[in-house]
């Protein structure tokens, strides 16, 4: 977008660096969800996370609408067939998170492995069985899984930790094996992927 672009509407909550960035750059930036109606007309960006749902309707009340972005992976509230036929980008960002929830899927590792969960429920009920909760030590374990995430879990400094008594052994080793072209496709990867060729067909529709 340069300058002359038209405002951009953060409809739902963000960071306030966010929306300074923007203005930063000369942007004209609209805040709120209350304010959507509203600005439909004249914005030129949209960018949202999973508070707000972009449907046709409202795709066909921007008609200066060039680009949307979403902050996070899934486009499942956007209408990315919509939004390709007339002209608009969609993008997302999907690494963005994938830290914390390599973080998050290494403590349910722990929790499940220890049986945190059941122990927690047992105390609030006034018990403790101890023998049941034992659990058993993720040591020696291989852990089998072949999202992005997974990925993530091994490259991150989430399980950066290493035992006292040997230290060329992180907590989660490398994988084993890694197949990118693995097909784990489901109706959210087949979503995402629209996302991937939707500056083409944005493209295209805008050369007829």
């Amino acid at each position: 977008m340069t300058t002359q672009s038209g405002p951009v509407l953060i409809s739902d909550p963000l960071p306030e660096a966010t929306a300074e960035i923007l203005r930063g750059a000369g942007l004209e930036v609209i805040v709120g969800a209350d304010q959507v109606d509203s600005s439909l007309p004249e914005i030129s960006g949209w960018i949202l996370r999973s508070g707000t749902q972009i449907t046709r309707e409202l795709l066909e009340k921007a008609p200066n609408l060039k680009c949307i972005c979403r902050a996070g992976a899934g486009v499942d509230n956007i209408d990315c067939d919509a939004a390709a036929e007339m002209g608009v980008q969609v993008m997302n960002t999907p690494a963005a998170n994938s830290n914390a929830a390599a973080e998050h899927a290494v403590g349910l590792l722990f929790a499940v492995a220890r049986n945190v969960g059941q122990g927690h429920l047992g105390m609030s009920q006034g018990g403790w069985d101890r023998k049941q909760l034992v659990g058993v030590e993720l040591e020696g374990k291989t852990l089998g899984d072949t999202s992005k995430i997974e990925k993530e879990m091994h490259n991150s400094k989430a399980h950066d930790i290493r035992r006292s008594d040997d230290d060329s052994h992180g907590l989660l080793t490398a994988p084993m094996a890694y197949n990118p072209d693995l097909d784990t496709t489901d109706k959210k990867t087949k979503k995402r992927k629209k996302v991937e060729s939707s500056e083409k067909k944005a493209k295209k529709a805008k050369d007829t």
